[in-house]
């Protein structure tokens, strides 16, 4: 609906069955097993027909992912890559040669990038009419730089999500796509986000998570941004202390008391500039929010495949849609639910090396900040808290 799965990840490409089977000449595989032999020690190995070339580890070598990612390097010059895991028989590494990878194309992201920002800018015109925090009706042309100010500010909280993931690509070595905006429906959801496709697995689980959360902290720091320059810009009403106000959300009130200046004892914030930037902000913290729950291909089911195991992983997706659905947005959680069991998480090429110290501490710190948005922002939020089953049952325990 709203949501989005920020990093959709294939495995590898499709590759085209007319390509012609690569044949590697006996200097070629020298090259590839002196280059496995120079990082690893190896017990045995094989050799394959089909140019796959399989190792299996001394158990002497304890130390294999700064070994595996220079193994990775010198690959690449060969045309090959390579795959770690762990078996009955011990560690074993795979090399074949590397599937091509199609070039990024920008025809189609780009029109799609044209199409989302004509239709949050049609939004903004039409939604100060659907949903306002009150305040005089601006004049057309007024309106329409409030529309524009509005379409700039939501389409950076997303673009710069996804920058984030395109920059931890890039610093990975891995190939990945530009990102595809999906567009929405205006009035309604404007946009449900974009996507972003990585061409090959990352390395390892280092890599994993980095890719995972790089996304949400870069579209969290854009969204603060944006909901100060919101509340900066808030007008202010007088109403009577009795009367009833559209709910607002913790965070957005300790904004408004840090910022606002209002000659009234008892104000509304108004706006139309202020509305629209307020629903451009809390997609945003919405974003983030969703997609830090550990799930499936969301961000945050990434961050999860590279710190717990896979059944740990697979109970987390089912918590999360369950979460989803309480929280109201039950067709994210069934969607959710439907694809985990047709796609598999993504598993990097080493699976075998953990994951550093320093990323176990920073899943413990994303759960805490799930949690502070979740309370701060969507709980008792004008746009996604009213209606939702957990609204329903927190009153039911309150009688």
């Amino acid at each position: 609906m709203l949501f989005r799965n920020s990093i959709g990840f294939s495995s590898m490409t499709t590759v085209d069955s007319q390509t012609p089977p690569r044949v590697r000449s006996p200097e070629q595989s020298q090259r590839v097993i002196d280059a496995v032999h120079r990082h690893f020690t190896i017990a045995r190995e094989y050799y394959r027909e089909d140019l796959d070339i399989d190792f299996f580890i001394d158990p002497s070598q304890a130390e294999t992912k700064q070994a595996f990612l220079a193994l990775s390097s010198d690959l690449r010059a060969t045309g090959d890559m390579a795959i770690l895991r762990r078996t009955d028989e011990g560690l074993y590494l795979k090399v074949f040669p590397r599937p091509p990878v199609q070039k990024s194309k920008t025809r189609t992201p780009l029109i799609l990038l044209a199409a989302t920002i004509a239709i949050i800018f049609i939004d903004g015109l039409i939604r100060p009419s659907i949903f306002s925090f009150g305040g005089p009706s601006p004049a057309w042309p007024q309106l329409i730089v409030i529309s524009l100010i509005y379409t700039v500010a939501l389409i950076a909280i997303i673009g710069i999500h996804e920058t984030g993931h395109k920059i931890a690509s890039w610093l990975h070595g891995m190939n990945s796509s530009w990102p595809y905006f999906i567009p929405g429906i205006p009035g309604i959801w404007p946009t449900m986000g974009a996507v972003i496709n990585a061409r090959e697995p990352p390395p390892n689980k280092d890599s994993l998570f980095d890719l995972g959360i790089s996304g949400p902290i870069a579209g969290l720091i854009a969204t603060v941004i944006v909901s100060i320059v919101a509340v900066a810009s808030a007008q202010t009403a007088p109403i009577s202390p009795n009367q009833s106000y559209s709910p607002i959300d913790m965070y957005t009130s300790t904004l408004v008391d840090l910022f606002v200046r209002s000659p009234y004892p008892n104000y509304a914030v108004t706006g139309t500039l202020f509305s629209l930037l307020y629903f451009a902000y809390t997609f945003g913290f919405l974003i983030t929010f969703v997609n830090l729950l550990p799930a499936w291909q969301l961000d945050g089911g990434h961050i999860a495949n590279a710190s717990v195991s896979p059944r740990t992983h697979h109970y987390l997706t089912y918590i999360s849609a369950v979460v989803m659905v309480l929280a109201g947005f039950w067709l994210m959680g069934l969607l959710v639910l439907l694809l985990s069991n047709r796609y598999p998480s993504l598993t990097p090429l080493d699976n075998v090396s953990p994951l550093s110290r320093k990323r176990k501490v920073i899943f413990g710190l994303v759960w805490i900040l799930s949690a502070a948005i979740f309370v701060l922002v969507i709980y008792n939020n004008a746009f996604f808290w009213q209606g939702s089953i957990m609204q329903g049952l927190l009153g039911y325990i309150r009688l």
